[in-house]
């Protein structure tokens, strides 16, 4: 939706739809389920899962620090 700033007010115009499909809402312990780039020109999305209810949850595994781990495993002296 288009936001229009002028001193201390602002509008909002009509809103629209950006997406199509089923995403995640961000209800829950989720946090926030998109991201805008920089230029604005990019929308990223976390897709729900398929309607099946035996299907897994999605999973996303963040790995820190792994630089440390592989030196410890993998000297190079």
């Amino acid at each position: 939706m288009p936001v229009e700033a002028s001193g201390t007010t602002w509008n909002t115009g009509t809103p629209m739809k950006l997406l199509e499909g089923r995403y995640m809402t961000g209800g829950g312990t989720l946090g926030r389920t998109y991201d805008v780039s920089q230029d604005d020109q990019r929308v990223l999305k976390i897709k729900a899962p398929e309607s099946d209810a035996s299907a897994a949850p999605p999973v996303l595994i963040v790995v820190q620090h792994w630089d440390e781990e592989l030196k410890r495993l993998v000297p190079t002296k």
